[in-house]
């Protein structure tokens, strides 16, 4: 399942239309799915687009997580598609770094501000959602699959205030084939990921650590997230009983991180796993 995050119905309607997405009434937000997509239009700023993420989370499950809109940046071309490889939070000075993984679309810095700005910082997007969006999206998923995508709407030479609802929706209509070139990647990404993580693996940690049942999300989610870095459990040699006159009959089997091993109990494992993944992560 992918997640889409739109701040607003401008900037949503291209995908929409190219998704097939269907209006689901409710008395919350304008909300639209497919089988496998759901979009929500959470309005605009920091405290809408997290209200609008925590509720499509517990409403409609998802892996894959995606902001899209427009965003102001001094220097790129109008109509340039970007995504962020780093998100700071303007007023406090906080920042997150999503993981891009063989990414088609480029990377460029993002600040999240509380209101629209006619100055612009150097080598950084900005608009108003995506700090919010992401630090709570980053709560049920992971860092390589949730991404804030934007299109540039005004620069130094194109003003913001040049911007109406039919120049917004025009952006992103144009940039609708890289979007959903992203999205195959994300969810590709994810697909795989499901894949290699397996009950045989899973199984390993539960048979040495007691974990709650939210644990055992959390623990399925930094497993996803280690295969998706090519961190994979290690593997080790296990021989049948005939192995003596089968050659073929040697088998791989996973096993645990040396490092984990001795750890004491399930807590201790989900804050060694968290800490090395984020290490390793920045490398990629």
């Amino acid at each position: 399942m992918l997640n889409f995050v739109i701040a607003l119905k401008a900037e949503a309607k291209p995908l929409i239309n190219a998704f097939r997405l269907q209006h689901q009434p409710n008395n919350h937000f304008p909300l639209y799915t497919s089988e496998n997509k759901t979009l929500i239009v959470s309005g605009m700023g920091r405290n809408r687009a997290a209200a609008a993420t925590a509720w499509l989370a517990a409403s409609y499950p998802a892996g894959v997580w995606l902001n899209v809109g427009i965003a102001g940046h001094a220097n790129h071309d109008v109509g340039t598609l970007l995504a962020a490889h780093k998100i700071t939070e303007y007023n406090t000075d906080k920042s997150w770094y999503p993981v891009h993984i063989k990414s088609p679309v480029t990377t460029e810095s993002l600040t999240t501000f509380d209101a629209v700005q006619r100055h612009y910082l150097p080598n950084s997007l900005h608009d108003m959602e995506a700090s919010a969006f992401y630090e709570t999206a980053l709560r049920f998923s992971s860092a390589e699959l949730t991404h804030s995508v934007k299109i540039v709407s005004d620069n130094i030479d194109t003003p913001v205030d040049t911007l109406d609802k039919t120049r917004v929706e025009n952006l992103v209509k144009h940039q609708i084939g890289e979007i959903t070139d992203f999205c195959k990647h994300l969810c590709n990404l994810a697909n795989d990921a499901d894949t290699k993580v397996s009950a045989q693996v899973v199984d390993l940690y539960l048979a040495h650590w007691k974990f709650t049942v939210t644990q055992k999300h959390q623990l399925q989610r930094l497993l996803q997230r280690r295969v998706a870095l090519g961190l994979a459990p290690d593997l080790a040699l296990e021989e049948s009983p005939d192995a003596l006159t089968h050659t073929d009959s040697v088998t791989s089997r996973p096993t645990l991180p040396n490092d984990v091993v001795q750890l004491s109990d399930s807590k201790t494992v989900l804050r060694w796993l968290q800490r090395d993944t984020d290490t390793k992560g920045r490398f990629y």
